[in-house]
């Protein structure tokens, strides 16, 4: 994904499985550094016009989650977050990183996340990092 001029992020190339390269600058920990952006896009047209999706992003690999409300975090294997859909109908994007660490293992690192409401599943993806040398 890449963020526009207007301010808003959009996908500039469809897939889920990409060799980890920078393509921007992020902040984690009050400091900023090379970054590869991701992330999804849909559009939706909820029963109710506020509507908010509870969901899990489970690694394949521990992991830093960066959470701006909190200075650091211990490595996790998963974590859950909130997508607030507002109105009767709109479009969503929503951005996500992952960062090149010096002490990554090679094997590729996988996030696969899950969203529902009310018991029902309604979004699931997973994008795929490849640490080519």
């Amino acid at each position: 994904m890449r963020e526009t001029a207007d301010g808003s992020w959009h996908i500039y190339s469809p897939g889920n499985r990409f060799p980890l390269k920078p393509n921007g600058q992020c902040e984690a920990n009050g400091k900023s550094q090379e970054c590869m952006w991701y992330g999804i896009e849909f559009d939706y047209s909820p029963a109710s016009s506020r509507l908010v999706l509870q969901c899990t992003a489970a690694f394949n690999k521990r992991t830093d989650v960066f959470d701006p409300e909190r200075e650091s975090a211990p490595k996790a294997d998963a974590t859950s977050f909130e997508i607030p859909l507002e109105g009767s109908n709109g479009e969503m994007s929503m951005p996500a990183a992952v960062f090149r660490q010096p002490d990554d293992t090679p094997a590729p690192w996988t996030v696969e996340v899950t969203c529902g409401h009310d018991g029902k599943e309604l979004l699931r993806y997973a994008f795929t990092a490849l640490h080519e040398a």
